[in-house]
């Protein structure tokens, strides 16, 4: 009989050639299950995933709608694409039939944009699931009419993953995200930046 953290794995031994070896081992479950319950070689590399990315305190972002593909890389760390589109509320001042100014009105714009991530990864083995907390660094580009902008930030969130079959998994997950300003197209008074906001994610995917 053999042992694995206590538990003993059934065994059939066999001499041969004047030495002993294995000739039937039982299933000890997951190959990839390191010590504490960290995986340290995922059965899947690639994550293809949609996204309903939610402002959070914002008067003028809007929601977006995106697709989202991830590499993993060394099984701790994470590298990707995400492409979308989303929508920004922007001020403007009304003038009147008599040249005066007066309220502020919204005009709503539609923009695409494009965001470069990367970061690490911690995969973890409960039960019969996969919890993966990460955290990223972002850098990315909208564009648009009037929404022209450089953007950086960083999210911080957590994939819950199910093996469907072989190597593929369905994988959902949230995350928070921060979101800066770098540059925009917009002109605010006294040429200011946009505020910096909050996005809360909400994702869906197939890992393989």
């Amino acid at each position: 009989m053999m042992t694995q953290e206590g538990k003993y794995i059934p065994s059939e031994w066999i001499f041969e050639q004047g030495d002993w070896r294995i000739k039937q081992l039982a299933d000890v479950g997951d190959k990839n299950l390191g010590k504490r319950k960290v995986i340290t070689h995922p059965d899947y590399s690639n994550l293809l995933q949609l996204d309903v990315n939610i402002p959070i305190g914002s008067d003028i972002e809007g929601t977006q709608i995106s697709a989202t593909y991830n590499r993993t890389l060394k099984t701790f760390f994470i590298y990707g694409l995400r492409l979308g589109v989303g929508s920004m509320d922007l001020p403007k001042e009304v003038i009147t039939d008599k040249g005066d100014f007066g309220d502020l009105v919204s005009s709503n714009k539609k923009y695409f944009f494009a965001d470069v991530q990367a970061g690490a990864q911690l995969p973890l083995k409960i039960s019969s699931v996969f919890l993966i907390p990460n955290a990223k660094g972002i850098f990315g580009v909208n564009c648009g009419n009037k929404t022209k902008s450089l953007n950086c930030g960083f999210s911080l969130g957590a994939q819950v993953a199910y093996r469907l079959s072989g190597k593929t998994y369905l994988i959902g997950g949230i995350d928070f995200q921060r979101k800066f300003f770098l540059s925009q197209d917009y002109d605010l008074s006294d040429d200011d930046k946009f505020p910096p906001y909050n996005i809360l994610g909400i994702h869906l995917g197939i890992a393989w």
